[in-house]
């Protein structure tokens, strides 16, 4: 509040704030932005903490938080959690990618900074956390991200994540949520463990009662992309489920599949209901009509992907010393002076 910092992430070239004039009070501040999303993440009050950074320079080209690693790393595992229990599937798996595939990028310059091995365990946390985005709300990854999710280490527990695994879905998010505290003051007089770990059940809890109304979502959107229009019978058929839960289940679907999105410029409440599902239906009487969308990429993006990756290539050869071939030099002419 002293900093002013909010007026300055608001307006940085005209103001007269501490922030403004004093460059240690702004990276106070902006700091205190970020352990207030923390807290309040850790308190899981959720809403409140996306709102503590309602006004942080995400649309920048290069925010102020880049600027220390683990910084940018803690901003986006809490966002990313905080989107995920918010039912904001597309944005958590965005918030993620884009983390996981910058720290990717740049881990190498990274591996003398004493946080390095911190930072390597929270990227598993939000690795962990992304797959089971995925399971609820499937879309397109970076390819890099694919690659990862497909080795040894995380190729079963994605495999059990999408089959609806509750075990595996609660074993997962023991791992890689936060660790919550408990707002009311704990009891001084005796030590009680279970009163510590009640707000983790509760949010485990919260959380596996959103997985169980989307267990079977996979499989109803597998069967409809085959079919144009089904009768209810015959896919309740296909799904082992009577016609009536089905129908309930159509209804969740159309229900979960909306989401609120983010655009990439916007604040991280910010956003616009979109339909978050490769497959767009409506009931007529017991009729099914299916309509399958799947998400295709745009030429553009395709190319500059590929222009990108490759002047990264470029940069790394045209940096990369030569191997010691003033060495090479004075050995010839040694062996020839003998």
């Amino acid at each position: 509040r002293l900093s002013k910092v909010e007026e300055y992430l608001q307006n940085k070239e005209h103001g007269t704030t501490l922030a403004h004039t004093d460059e240690t009070a702004r990276y106070f501040g902006y700091f205190a932005m970020i352990q207030l999303l923390r807290m309040h993440t850790l308190l899981a009050d959720y809403h409140l903490a996306m709102q503590t950074i309602q006004h942080i320079d995400l649309k920048e080209e290069v925010p102020l938080f880049f600027k220390i690693p683990a910084c940018a790393v803690s901003l986006y595992y809490y966002m990313g959690f905080c989107y995920l229990m918010m039912r904001r599937y597309a944005d958590s798996i965005r918030t993620f990618s884009e983390i996981l595939v910058w720290w990717s990028k740049t881990s190498g310059v990274n591996t003398k900074s004493y946080q390095y091995d911190n930072i390597t365990k929270r990227n598993d946390r939000m690795t962990s956390l992304l797959m089971m985005a995925l399971a609820l709300c499937p879309r397109p990854i970076d390819e890099s991200l694919e690659k990862t999710i497909r080795n040894e280490q995380w190729s079963e527990i994605m495999a059990k994540l999408q089959r609806g695994d509750i075990d595996c879905f609660t074993d997962q998010f023991k791992a890689s949520c936060p660790r919550f505290v408990q707002a009311a003051s704990p009891s001084y007089e005796k030590e009680d463990h279970q009163q510590i770990k009640e707000v983790q059940t509760r949010q485990l809890k919260l959380f596996l009662q959103e997985v169980r109304l989307q267990q079977f979502l996979p499989r109803i959107d597998s069967y409809m992309k085959l079919y144009t229009a089904i009768k209810m019978d015959k896919l309740a058929q296909l799904c082992d489920m009577e016609a009536a839960a089905l129908r309930d289940q159509l209804m969740c679907v159309m229900h979960k599949t909306s989401q609120k999105v983010r655009n990439s410029k916007g604040a991280p409440l910010d956003g616009e209901n979109q339909l978050c599902s490769e497959v767009e239906f409506y009931l007529d009487g017991d009729m099914v009509h299916i309509k399958a969308q799947k998400a295709e990429r745009e030429h553009s993006a395709v190319f500059l992907e590929q222009i990108l990756k490759f002047q990264d290539l470029l940069h790394k050869i045209e940096n990369k010393e030569p191997v010691n071939a003033e060495a090479k030099d004075g050995k010839a002419e040694k062996a020839t002076a003998e």
